[in-house]
Parts: C-alpha cells; sequence; structure tokens
C-alpha cells in the first residue's frame, strides 16, 4: 500500500511490521512496556478526566438547542486520549493543534484511493494525480512535528535527570537510552 510505503516507513512501524524477528520484538516491547496491564491502570486518569469533558460539550451542546456534530467531539476526545497518554503534557501545549491538524491531514489522505494498491504497475497514476507528492508532504510535516515533540521531551528528561515518564514517549526514549531491545 502506498500509504503504508510513504507514511508508515515502509512497514517499520507498529501497524504494518511484516510478521518475523521484527515484529516479534515489537509484540514484545508492546505487551511488557507500552500495553501492559499496568500501563493500562496508570493512563487511566487521562482516559477519565477525558471523557469527563466529553460528557460535559455533549451537555453543553444539548443544552443550547443548536445541532452539533457528535462525531467530531468523539474524534476530538479519542484524539486527546491518544495525545495525552502518548506525550504526556508536551501534547496539551504548542504541539497539539499543529500535530492534529497534519494527522487530519494524513488520515483523509491515507483514506484515499491510489491506484496503484490495486494495480502496482500504474504507479505512475499516483504521481500523476498527486497522491505520491500529497503523501509525502504530509509524512514530513508528522516527522517535523514529532521530531519537535522528541526534542521537549529529551530536553525535560535531561533537565530532570528522569528516567521514567508516565507518557508512552517517555518510555520509548527510555527503552532506546537503555538499548533494552535488538532495535
Amino acid at each position: 500500500l502506498l500509504s503504508v510505503e510513504i507514511i508508515g516507513y515502509g512497514g517499520h512501524d507498529f501497524a504494518f511490521a511484516p510478521y518475523g524477528a521484527y515484529w516479534r520484538v515489537l509484540r514484545k516491547l508492546c505487551t511488557m512496556e507500552l500495553l501492559s496491564t499496568r500501563k493500562v491502570k496508570q493512563l487511566a486518569p487521562i482516559r477519565d478526566s477525558e471523557t469527563m469533558s466529553l460528557v460535559r460539550e455533549i451537555r453543553r451542546s444539548c443544552g443550547s438547542g443548536e445541532p452539533f456534530n457528535l462525531g467530531s467531539l468523539l474524534v476530538s476526545c479519542s484524539n486527546s486520549i491518544t495525545g495525552l497518554a502518548t506525550f504526556g503534557d508536551r501534547f496539551s501545549s504548542q504541539h497539539k493543534e499543529k500535530f492534529l491538524s497534519v494527522m487530519a491531514v494524513v488520515l483523509s489522505d491515507c483514506s484515499g484511493f491510489c491506484i496503484s494498491d490495486l494495480f502496482p504497475s500504474m504507479w505512475f497514476f499516483d504521481v500523476a494525480t498527486g497522491m505520491r507528492r500529497r503523501l509525502q508532504m504530509a509524512h514530513e510535516q508528522l516527522d517535523q512535528v514529532l521530531g519537535q515533540i522528541i526534542e521537549a521531551c529529551e530536553a525535560r528528561r535531561k533537565v530532570k535527570n528522569a528516567e521514567d515518564g508516565d507518557d508512552i514517549l517517555s518510555i520509548m526514549l527510555r527503552i532506546k537510552d537503555e538499548e533494552e531491545f535488538e532495535f
């Protein structure tokens, strides 16, 4: 898939890694560190807080008597939960709006139809329609925003001399520094 190739680093991300030794290491990382029972329980306050914010927003919208977009509110709640769990308090700062706008572009472009996904020999259609270029630009923007968030996290870890953080990014950076896994 074109979007997996460009946005998903050629299948080296969590979602689309091909089965094999690399996939098994990613699975071990997820089960032991990122999605363990302890970690899921530790992130419960974030889920609870954002869900209550969603409920308050729905009540406010219902009380006004005006129509509202429930789907938009649900997506916003989901994005907030994911962002806060992944990036911690750095997500609620300056990077949130830019990250969410880039993710909206990525999701809309990734959900588009790519002729080369069905007919690989017709790859030139994706170039001619601009799909490849749009995905590449979205990938570059996403990398830039994520790079800024990672830099902020690393700077905070150095200042605080903190080894462990509550968010997933801090865990990933700690694992990278400790070289605990084979990649």
